[in-house]
């Protein structure tokens, strides 16, 4: 049975995430706890449809996705991309927000 995304990510950062100073810290559903997380300073790990990735920082409306296998298709063809809201419902199979910080 695959696994889901939340619970390989607190699996991978409980494993190896001392080794890199990060822990697995929360699961949230919503863009104004996204947004608190990341304006403290964490980073979230979201889920595209057959792809993750990283979710760093908001400003002026716009989340900062990194992307380590661009693609013209999620809108990352420079390995990043500063997204609305809007533009993360299109982007996210599930609207889960797994947030990682510091250990």
């Amino acid at each position: 049975m695959k696994q889901n995304i939340h619970g390989k990510v607190k699996e991978v950062s409980g494993h190896g995430g001392g080794s890199y100073g990060i822990k697995y810290v929360n699961m949230v559903l919503s863009y104004s706890d996204l947004k608190n997380y990341l304006n403290n300073g964490n980073v979230a790990i979201i889920h595209a449809t057959g792809h993750i990735m990283a979710c760093v920082s908001y400003s002026n409306g716009k989340y900062l996705v990194l992307d380590s296998y661009p693609s013209s298709n999620r809108g990352t063809s420079n390995g990043y991309a500063w997204k609305t809201e809007q533009e993360m419902n299109k982007l996210l199979a599930n609207k889960e927000f797994h947030i990682i910080g510091k250990k």
